[in-house]
């Protein structure tokens, strides 16, 4: 499964952001309450149907430190 590493420059802060949906990532969609077999079986169906809901995603979308909100990340 794929992790991505990333780094702050003003907080110091670390982090690793996973490339594969879990349930908490559907809370607020219209897929909230799917289980994890759930999840699995319509990514069978559908390998595109989550896309951009994973934590990988959301921070590719807003390239900013989770804890302090700041632009002077790098991430690998």
């Amino acid at each position: 499964m794929p992790m991505l590493s990333v780094e702050c420059f003003s907080c110091h802060n670390m982090f690793a952001l996973r490339g594969w949906v879990e349930p908490e990532d559907l809370i607020g969609t219209k897929w909230e309450g799917y289980t994890q077999t759930m999840i699995e079986e319509a990514e069978r169906e559908d390998p595109f149907i989550f896309q951009d809901l994973d934590p990988w995603s959301q921070f590719d979308q807003n390239l900013v430190c989770p804890n302090c909100g700041s632009a002077n990340v790098i991430s690998y």
